[in-house]
């Protein structure tokens, strides 16, 4: 299989706060996460979007489903997810997960349309320094931030 771009995650139209907030994964606990999840099945590189209004895993996968399975046994071992809860992710691919990843760095997948506030978490995400970060992902959410809110 030829790798692909995915973005698994749930945010505020998928999903009720309560949902949401027990998949935060806060500042403190991403370079831990994202050292897990790299190691993974399926997973080339990845990238943790997590914000009050979304937690979305932004993947280069080798096997989509293979990566979703380990994004779903990492959510199941550390932040309980129940089989009912994997209902309000989502899972985009190719140029659909690219367009979505767009829309949300622009701010038109917000909850406040045009906040500046997305751009900059989007940013942080791309370049947290954990080295994790690598180049297909990077690239791809680097140049959503130079075009579409840059």
């Amino acid at each position: 299989m030829e790798p692909t771009l995915a973005v698994i995650g749930l945010n505020f139209r998928t999903s009720p706060v309560a949902v949401r907030e027990r998949f935060w994964i806060s500042p403190a606990r991403r370079g831990e996460a994202l050292m897990q999840l790299v190691r993974s099945e399926g997973i080339e590189e990845i990238i943790v979007l997590a914000t009050c209004n979304r937690t979305e895993f932004i993947v280069w996968a080798s096997d989509v489903p293979t990566a979703a399975n380990s994004i779903l046994r990492f959510l199941t071992q550390e932040y309980q997810l129940k089989l009912c809860d994997w209902s309000h992710f989502y899972r985009l691919m190719d140029d659909v997960a690219l367009t979505h990843i767009f829309r949300v760095t622009s701010s038109l997948d917000s909850m406040v349309l045009g906040e500046p506030e997305i751009t900059g978490q989007v940013k942080e995400a791309n370049g947290d320094g954990s080295g994790i970060v690598g180049c297909v992902c990077a690239l791809c959410v680097g140049a959503t931030v130079t075009r579409g809110a840059g």
